[in-house]
């Protein structure tokens, strides 16, 4: 059921939170140098949430890929980085 959604595009892989601190994402180096130069009177974590990066309080696929600093750490076999 779950590649079917996929498939048909109804979910994706990035949307997936994972089993992950809040705090790889949030206290990044990665991140700090984002929001230093795009959003510099922002948060890290409110605004990660604005954009759905984390869900809860699990960071997403997307949310690792982007801003962790070892991502492939956290998605070893689900995805090539």
């Amino acid at each position: 059921m779950a590649r079917l959604r996929r498939n048909k595009g109804l979910t994706s892989f990035e949307s997936e939170p994972v089993s992950a601190a809040t705090q790889v994402i949030t206290n990044s180096a990665v991140t700090l140098e984002f929001m230093l130069q795009v959003v510099p009177t922002g948060e890290p974590e409110p605004w990660l949430r604005k954009q759905q990066l984390i869900q809860g309080d699990k960071p997403t696929v997307a949310g690792l890929i982007l801003f962790a600093e070892e991502p492939q750490a956290f998605l070893p076999k689900r995805s090539g980085i």
